[in-house]
């Protein structure tokens, strides 16, 4: 079977941008595969949603590796040390503003990392890791959805609102109900593959850890990811 042929959720299969091969490997490698301990992961795939509000995904992850550049590979522990070396967070930002990075540079965008780096370092002192932190809002259970098409999915839930609130209320940026469900995606909390994708079985955790659903995991609005 060639690869044009294999089975993948329409916004990865349809996609024909520049960088289709490294769209189409995230899509087969990482999307929705669960990160259980990966803190590391974790805020970098906090920090890249959060990029690419108003924004496609596409721009964000052919950026990837400019990001990682700036912001030391998304080290919680390094971001918060130079941010209390630092004489204010607008030093930080310009820095990265005026450096030779491949990055959106949206200074409340920039700024947000630095803020995300504090609130995760806080959040891993409560919880233990900022993966504990995340996976806490199902009971370390995964939603399983049954979605046949895209335009099924929803662009947001009573979960992703939820966690949003929380999140915003420990001082996280750029964390809106929107923005979280991509994250909740993409870190495998929620398994949104369609079933018709090849990915969907590769991507569901242990039957006991699941929280299979008949898609009805409380949907809002519905929207097609931004590719």
């Amino acid at each position: 079977m060639s690869d044009s042929e294999v089975a993948r959720c329409g916004w990865a299969g349809r996609y024909t941008g520049a960088n289709k091969e490294d769209y189409v490997r995230y899509h087969d490698e990482e999307w929705g595969l669960p990160v259980l301990s990966d803190d590391r992961h974790m805020f970098e795939m906090i920090c890249l949603e959060g990029a690419q509000a108003g924004l496609s995904w596409a721009t964000i992850l052919a950026k990837r590796s400019g990001y990682k550049q700036a912001f030391n590979d998304f080290d919680v522990d390094t971001l918060v040390r130079q941010a209390s070396k630092a004489t204010s967070i607008d030093e930080l930002v310009d820095a990265v503003v005026e450096g030779d990075f491949d990055v959106v540079r949206s200074r409340r965008k920039i700024e947000s990392v630095y803020r995300n780096a504090a609130a995760a370092r806080t959040v891993q002192g409560e919880y233990g890791s900022l993966c504990e932190y995340i996976w806490h809002f199902t009971e370390g259970r995964q939603i399983v959805n049954t979605w046949k098409s895209v335009d099924d999915i929803p662009s947001h839930t009573e979960l992703s609102e939820r966690v949003a609130k929380d999140m915003k209320a420990r001082g996280f940026r750029m964390v809106g109900p929107t923005t979280v469900y991509s994250l909740l995606q993409a870190v495998g909390v929620v398994n949104d593959h369609l079933v018709s994708c090849h990915r969907y079985r590769a991507c569901i955790r242990k039957e006991q850890d699941c929280k299979i659903t008949k898609n009805a995991s409380s949907p809002s609005p519905k929207r097609k990811r931004s590719v």
